[in-house]
């Protein structure tokens, strides 16, 4: 599979870190005012951590929503984009 020319954002927060997870919207307006139709991501980090302190997660405003480690599951995000882009009449 091939994707060129292709934008896309990819908004992180960590999952043991309430305050990160409030940024979220933040980050999401700052991008949507760049580009209102730009494909945003929302995926949580450190997955593997047994307690997590973010655990409501609400995600309906992006355009899908991932939990990632650095130990593993990294792949599902991009694998993802790479079916977004194929798929998609942009």
């Amino acid at each position: 599979m091939k994707v060129d020319n292709k934008t896309c954002a990819i908004v992180m927060f960590d999952l043991t870190s309430p305050i990160s997870y409030t940024k979220i919207n933040y980050w999401l307006d700052r991008l949507r005012s760049l580009d209102p139709y730009i494909p945003v991501l929302l995926c949580g980090h450190k997955a593997d951590i047994a307690n997590r302190e973010v655990k409501d997660i609400k995600h309906n405003k992006f355009n899908a929503y991932f939990e990632t480690s650095s130990k593993y599951r990294c792949d599902q995000l991009f694998l993802y984009l790479i079916d977004y882009f194929n798929n998609a009449n942009i």
